[in-house]
């Protein structure tokens, strides 16, 4: 029976064969999509091709047959012919839609060749704008070649649509920070060499990997391969302002900016940065508030905008982009990690109150999804989406963006002149970048008797699976006997977080001046059992004896010093209520003469040290800081009595959204009321705190303190963005008499040197300054300024490590500490491992670091905890290093610990200016003296004391190399009986 049918079924196909006309287009068409149904491809192939030949003129069919001959050519896997096929298919077509989307399709992934794609699924749109199938490639593809502006409207009408993925809603959220990938890039670049928009995205992986030269020829290729692209003349924009290159951007605005770049807020903010370093700060004005007005959820451009309106002293206006910068930033930081229900509603919140109705819309349709007994939820959506009638395809709402507030028609245009041009015209400043000093340490714990390594609980490193063993323990250095030799405290963890009993207990250890420490924890009566994190070292009743604030997980414990070799613990007010304290300070913070207790509390949750949560790879792994709430800081009042007054919410310092890790107490500026001490606290993954104390004429305010971190440029980076802020070094780097800071921070990101300007602000100088290269494939903990060559200028040294483990193909576990020399401009140099000294070539997991003068050479010696190892501890044997001045400073008429006191004197043209800090940074205490560095001087100059109080003193004579006590008030300096030299 079947072969039967078998030849009547070629027998029909041969009678269509020869009853077709000769010539004629739809005949050949019927004949090639009967073929076609029956499966044979070949015989159906042969009549839409003639088809095609013959219907020259008639789009109709013309369009039909290449719509076969591409799904025959798909159909047998001839995929570049399919896509040809699909091109072929006429604009007048009816088939055209379908055909340039299957060509978009294929183009998009099995062909890689990005920018086809683009351009089929962007001609789809024209002729229908409700295709949502092309919305979401063009959105995808235009992501992927970091053309992230351009995908804003295709992602907003995905919105509209009612269908955007949590995947594509990141997308628009997150934009310019989105993530590439080498090898989703290299498929596109190998299937198109000549196509401009792989080149795009790699060019920002090499910039990333300050690979600048490759992103430069990236980038240049880009625009020589299509000079329509506005994406690829924005990133040369960018790069050429990282890299300071003043000639470059010069030519930049005169060559390539046309109406297009000035069309993109990117290209704006370019040009906002290129008269910003020309010196034209209302040019530059101009050009942030139209990226502001164009995309007013750039945290760079409203963080710029409003760093520009301070120093014009529109302190008012810059509120609100500084603002709009911080609640964006938080925004984009929150939605990277929104996994449960009430993150989900803390975005909608945030997207409402930024005014993005699109979103606010989007995030509740999500939540409905995986909440739908949620009744008002599914009231209010309806209303929601009633409230989004008519409005445009932009992520604000009409009305939400804060530049249509602003008005800077009296600023000069935004365009070069002649002298413009000439500061433009010049070569960058970059510094010698070269300095020739040798730099040496010996790490010397083991034979000086330090054995001791920190305990978290997880079996070893490698096992890490909570947040709060990723922290660390800390260090203070400390004369608690007060024999004039500084010893070492070493807080220690437990094996469970809620410990509190165990056997592992803090650490002190006595320097005994032979180069040998002793531990004395329990002749001192130190039992510290708790988890420890970090400490602070400050004399708390004034009695001239050290006494530490220990920060623990739970409870913190204030150790006083009797001053016969013990330490007894003393209560705090508050005892019982559960927090997680990082670092911690002593210092006077009122004025009033007595030490005060800060505590920098980072995350809270009833489950803060027992969740886990999914990595990418949907394996369990740490937590985020941003999965968790951030704790509010404690400040406790010293009353002079043993007791202290909680004053937290008082003082105006309970302020939440942050999560602290690091802090500083200094003078940071002449604005700052005498007798009192700024505080700068560094956030991981939030906004930076800076308080400044109030003024004794401040009334009904006077205890008041104020967050001033976002005005005065310490809150964000110059990107306008939060980083996982750690560790904290503080001093004036360039020499201008100015307290600088720099912020370590997590991988990926690079560490961040603010340096103070003449106003009391701060600018984010790290790649000027030679430190973005080498930190960002680090994640840096503990830091502090040093000169270790003693010279008079400082130098930077800090300590790295991971807080988990990724595996062999995941990011680098252990890493190397690092060494920076400062050419005395504030432009650094990475010293080379092999030239410090044998543990330099090491990797670790460091965390806490504290310099001292473990041997009372006058050089400055560090000392570093680790998570993996025994703590370590370094001695400086620079073979070749200046004279220098030990200074001990006693306050009289406020704090005896003299915080805040700075000390100044001239090494030949240049003056040098030291402060006494506390705080120290990331869970360490410094050594609370000043080691003056003087160079090849052979006597020493007249040293400028000018104490907190505001009284200045001026000691003349005091003995080179030699080691002295000022006090405040005396006219005479005491010197102290010069150790026996070791080691030197």
């Amino acid at each position: 029976m079947w072969p039967v049918i078998l030849v009547g079924l070629v027998t029909a196909g041969s009678l269509l064969w020869w009853a077709i006309p000769a010539q004629d287009p739809l005949a050949r068409l019927a004949a090639a999509h009967t073929f076609f149904e029956a499966g044979e491809l070949v015989r159906s192939a042969r009549e839409a091709e003639l088809a095609y030949e013959w219907s020259e003129g008639d789009s109709v069919t013309r369009g039909a047959a290449a719509m076969v001959l591409a799904r025959i050519a798909e159909a047998h896997d001839r995929l570049p012919e399919a896509a040809t096929w699909y091109d072929r298919v006429p604009d007048l077509s009816p088939d055209a839609p379908t055909a340039r989307l299957s060509a978009g399709m294929l183009y998009a992934d099995p062909l890689h060749r990005l920018g086809d794609s683009i351009d089929r699924f962007t001609s789809v749109l024209r002729v229908d704008p409700g295709s949502l199938p092309a919305r979401r490639r063009l959105a995808q593809m235009l992501g992927l070649a970091n053309r992230n502006h351009e995908a804003q409207p295709h992602l907003v009408a995905l919105v509209r649509l009612g269908n955007i993925s949590h995947l594509e809603l990141l997308l628009l959220i997150l934009g310019e920070e989105t993530i590439d990938s080498a090898e989703v890039l290299g498929p596109y670049r190998s299937a198109a060499p000549s196509d401009p928009h792989p080149l795009i995205a790699l060019a920002r992986l090499a910039s990333q990997s300050d690979d600048t030269k490759k992103a430069n020829q990236l980038l240049e290729q880009a625009i020589a391969a299509d000079g329509t692209l506005v994406e690829p003349v924005v990133r040369l924009g960018e790069l050429l302002v990282q890299t300071g290159d003043l000639r470059g951007l010069l030519k930049w605005e005169q060559q390539l900016v046309t109406s297009e770049v000035r069309e993109h807020p990117g290209g704006q903010v370019v040009r906002g940065d290129m008269f910003r370093l020309a010196g034209a700060p209302r040019r530059a004005a101009v050009c942030y508030l139209e990226a502001v007005r164009r995309d007013p959820n750039r945290p760079e451009a409203c963080y710029r905008l409003g760093r520009i309106l301070v120093g014009l002293g529109d302190k008012a206006q810059a509120a609100v982009f500084l603002d709009r910068a911080r609640r964006v930033e938080a925004y984009i930081q929150a939605a990277k990690v929104a996994e449960s229900a009430e993150a989900v509603d803390d975005l909608i919140r945030r997207s409402r109150d930024l005014g993005l109705a699109w979103e606010e819309y989007a995030w509740s349709g999500l939540q409905i999804r995986v909440r739908p007994e949620d009744r008002s939820l599914a009231e209010k959506l309806p209303q929601l989406a009633e409230t989004l009638k008519g409005l445009p395809l932009q992520r604000t709402r009409p009305g939400a963006n804060p530049a249509e507030g602003l008005d800077l028609s009296s600023y000069p245009d935004p365009e070069l002149d002649a002298e413009l041009i000439a500061r433009l015209d010049r070569p960058s400043g970059t510094g010698s970048g070269v300095v020739d000093v040798e730099i040496r340490f010996e790490e010397i714990s083991k034979a000086a008797g330090l054995d001791f390594q920190f305990v978290n609980g997880a079996r070893r490193p490698e096992d890490i699976r909570f947040m709060y063993q990723t922290t660390g323990g800390g260090v203070g250095v400390l004369d608690f006997d007060h024999n004039g030799w500084p010893d070492l405290w070493w807080t220690q963890g437990t094996t469970q977080p809620t410990d509190s009993g165990g056997s592992h207990s803090d650490a002190l250890y006595l320097n005994i001046g032979n180069g040998q420490v002793l531990d004395v924890s329990l002749q001192a009566g130190i039992s510290e059992t708790r988890f420890s994190q970090g400490l602070a070292v400050g004399d708390v009743d004034s009695d001239g004896f050290p006494d530490v604030l220990v920060a623990n997980l739970i409870e913190n414990q204030l150790w006083m010093n009797n001053g016969d070799g013990t330490f007894t613990p003393s209560e705090l007010a508050g005892a019982g209520q559960k927090r997680w304290t990082t670092s911690c300070l002593v210092a006077d913070l009122d004025g009033d003469g007595l030490p005060d207790l800060y505590e920098v509390n980072y995350l809270a949750g009833d489950d803060v040290f027992s969740r886990r949560c999914q990595g990418p790879d949907k394996k369990p792994g740490i937590c985020t800081p941003q999965t968790f709430e951030g704790a509010t800081d404690r400040i406790l009042r010293n009353l002079g009595d043993g007791r202290f007054q909680e004053v937290s919410s008082r003082w105006k310092l309970e302020r939440p959204g942050g999560s602290g890790l690091g802090i500083v107490a200094a003078r940071l500026g002449d604005s700052t009321p005498l007798g009192r001490l700024d505080l700068f606290i560094a956030n991981d993954t939030r906004a930076n705190f800076l308080y400044r104390p109030p003024s004794s004429s401040k009334g009904i305010s006077a205890e008041a303190w104020e967050e001033i971190g976002l005005v005065r440029g310490l809150a964000l980076n110059d990107a306008g963005r939060a980083e996982a802020c750690m560790g904290i070094a503080a001093g004036d780097v360039d020499g201008d008499g100015r307290i600088d800071l720099f912020v370590t921070n997590f991988l990926d990101e690079t560490n961040t040197l603010y340096r103070q300007n003449e106003r009391g602000g701060f600018v984010d100088f790290t790649r000027a300054a030679g430190l973005e290269s080498p930190s960002r494939d680090q994640l840096g903990f503990g830091a502090q300024f040093l000169d270790l060559d003693l010279d008079g200028v400082l130098d930077l040294v800090l300590t790295n490590g991971h807080i988990e483990e990724t595996g062999p193909e995941g990011r680098p576990f252990r890493m190397s500490p690092q060494v920076f020399l400062n050419d005395g401009s504030g432009r650094f140099q990475l010293v080379s491992a092999d030239q410090l000294g044998k543990f330099f070539e090491g990797k670790y997991l460091g965390r806490g670091l504290a310099r001292l003068d473990f041997n009372r050479d006058g050089a400055p010696d560090v000392a570093i905890s680790h998570v993996d190892r025994r703590a370590a501890l370094l001695i400086n044997r620079t073979p070749e290093r200046g004279h220098h001045l030990v200074v001990r400073l006693v306050g009289t008429s406020l704090s005896r610990d003299a915080i805040g006191t700075t000390v100044a004197y001239r090494l030949g043209k240049r003056r040098v200016v030291r402060q006494l800090t506390a705080g120290d940074g990331f869970q360490a205490s410094n050594h609370r003296v000043l080691l003056l560095g003087l160079g090849e001087s052979d006597s020493v100059p007249a040293v400028e004391v000018t104490w907190p109080s505001g009284r200045v003193q001026v000691f003349e004579g005091l003995p080179l190399d030699g080691e002295v006590v000022l006090v405040e008030g005396r006219a005479e300096s005491f010197g102290l009986p010069a150790p026996e030299s070791i080691g030197r």
